[in-house]
């Protein structure tokens, strides 16, 4: 009767026991990604420190392929959606002197505000409208980066993000 008692027990509790090593395995490989996935080059901890904005998760986007290169994207975010979040794309040419990367920030819309002085070009998107965020373009090394953190002109952490955003280690390597 014990015997039978703990064959049904065990019998009971086993998806019970799978399903929690399974959740554990998923998170734990969707963070192991997400620190070190291409899409997501930064830290968690290195975009809360270098930005000051409270991120807990990086999540890779889908990579496009397209004829020349590829744009990958991760989204830094909070569980609380109101919070300010990093949207950084990559778009990444495999001729690093295609000449599309030279003329890409011409097609942007609003205006770009040049960073004066900075070492890759780097420049603001200002005057979108609605879409108006703190958002940096640079080209270095072939690609072509985007840095969009989800702050609006009228918020009080927009001149700061702002003085930030430029410091923040560039990519690619």
């Amino acid at each position: 009767m014990n015997f039978s008692l703990s064959v049904r027990w065990f019998n009971a509790a086993l998806p019970l026991v799978a399903t929690a090593v399974a959740t554990v395995l998923a998170v734990s490989a969707n963070v192991a990604i997400a620190q070190t996935s291409p899409s997501c080059p930064f830290t968690v901890a290195e975009v809360k420190q270098g930005l000051g904005i409270d991120v807990s998760a990086a999540t890779p986007g889908k990579e496009m392929a397209f004829t020349g290169g590829k744009l990958v994207s991760c989204r830094y975010t909070n569980s609380d959606v109101t919070k300010p979040a990093l949207w950084l794309n990559q778009t990444v040419m495999d001729d690093p002197k295609n000449p599309y990367n030279a003329t890409s920030f011409k097609m942007m819309a609003g205006k770009l505000t040049p960073v004066p002085g900075d070492a890759d070009g780097a420049a603001w998107q200002d005057n979108q409208g609605d879409l108006t965020n703190a958002t940096l373009h640079y080209l270095r090394n072939g690609a072509i980066i985007e840095l969009r953190v989800t702050v609006s002109p009228r918020d009080k952490a927009y001149a700061d993000i702002r003085a930030k955003l430029p410091k923040l280690r560039r990519l690619p390597l």
